[in-house]
């Protein structure tokens, strides 16, 4: 059943019909009026894009004029400002490392080295801290986490978070910082036990003079996670100059153009990467050949271990697919600027991957060596890192 009217009770543009926008005529290609609000896709009049290369596709609202008694509609077109965030994790802590300087001095003269030649530093626990290493190990879990959900957006640590991907990040975010003020509770806990052994662990090396108090070992940790809107030229004051206005508004278009494509690159590269390895990966053949040899040498087994393993094969793990899958699901998720190569480019992935497996790519020659291809193809319709 097709709908002939928006929930406002103006009736519903038709798919094919013409519309004129911002001053430009468009042809509507794609319309759900039972959407919340309905969502309109356009496209230029008279252009030969597919739909997933149309230039607008927004949240569409309606009303009826109280001058003029007609149906006047509004395209509400996500913009980065919009549709994203940017966020910046934090994460402070103590450092156990610090610099003997009479160790230095006394190192240097016994090889007649000058004072510039090395330089000593010492690890106050003893350098293997398990209490320590809980809590690094912690924070690179977080910032881990961090980097996968966001993209790199400009110069001051700030990474773009897609609305998306907004509830997912905080809660990601609340549970490593909770995990890490348990894990610097304990390392405090047992600081000053953890000091009485480094007596025995740094021999003559030990200095109590280089031992802060826990207090101040405590307030060196800190976990923060800060979000805040991108900037765009409607934010600036109104009561500015009006050449003032337009020097401010243009510099925020600048910066805000170019840390888009640091965001594009930032998308497109791991594509690039996953992509052609992939392709090197699946490039082989298997002729049955079977031959022998001896894994490395260890202390259990000086020669290493006879085993056997098929000629020319190539080895990859079942995350072969699925992280190239991934990705291209994120390239799809922060498709902040509607640009069409990047719809052009999930579409292609997905096509070639979606309907494989990885123990069907080791098994199937055939299939093995088409889906090289269709990946080559994709590699070689992507846009440049130099656009």
């Amino acid at each position: 059943m097709k709908p002939t009217r928006t929930r406002t009770g103006i009736p519903a543009p038709r798919v094919g019909s013409l519309w004129i926008w911002r001053g430009n005529n468009y042809d509507v290609v794609d319309y759900m009026p039972y959407a919340t609000p309905p969502f309109i896709t356009l496209r230029e009049h008279g252009s030969d894009a597919t739909l997933n290369q149309c230039l607008w596709t927004g949240k569409l609202s309606a009303a009826v004029s109280t001058t003029t008694n007609k149906p006047e509609f509004t395209l509400d077109v996500p913009t980065i400002s919009s549709s994203a965030m940017l966020t910046t994790l934090s994460i402070g802590k103590w450092s156990e490392n610090k610099e003997d300087k009479a160790a230095t001095d006394q190192v240097n003269a016994s090889y007649g080295a000058t004072e510039a030649a090395s330089k000593l530093t010492k690890a106050l626990l003893g350098g293997r801290c398990a209490e320590l290493q809980d809590v690094q190990r912690i924070e690179n879990a977080a910032r881990r986490a961090h980097k996968a959900l966001t993209l790199p957006w400009d110069d001051q640590k700030q990474r773009v978070l897609v609305g998306t991907k907004i509830q997912q990040h905080v809660h990601d975010m609340s549970v490593h910082q909770e995990k890490h003020e348990d894990a610097v509770e304990i390392l405090c806990s047992r600081y000053n036990q953890l000091v009485v052994d480094a007596q025995l662990t740094n021999g003559a090396l030990y200095n109590p003079d280089d031992y802060p108090p826990v207090t101040q070992v405590r307030a060196s940790f800190y976990f923060r996670v800060a979000h805040k809107p991108v900037p765009h030229s409607g934010h600036f004051m109104t009561d500015l100059h009006n050449e003032s206005l337009a020097i401010a508004k243009e510099s925020c278009d600048r910066d805000n153009a170019l840390n888009l494509a640091t965001m594009v690159e930032g998308l497109f590269k791991p594509v690039y990467e996953m992509l052609g390895n992939m392709s090197e990966r699946l490039d082989y053949e298997d002729t049955g050949e079977i031959e022998e040899y001896y894994t490395k040498p260890t202390k259990a087994n000086p020669d290493g271990v006879k085993r056997t393993r098929k000629v020319g094969v190539k080895v990859f793990n079942d995350t072969l697919v699925s992280n190239v899958l991934d990705v291209a699901q994120k390239l799809e998720d922060y498709n902040l600027a509607n640009d069409p190569n990047i719809y052009t480019a999930t579409r292609k992935i997905k096509a070639v991957l979606d309907v494989v497996t990885p123990d069907a790519l080791r098994d199937d020659a055939a299939l093995r060596k088409a889906t090289k291809r269709g990946i080559d193809e994709v590699i070689a319709s992507l846009p440049s890192l130099d656009m």
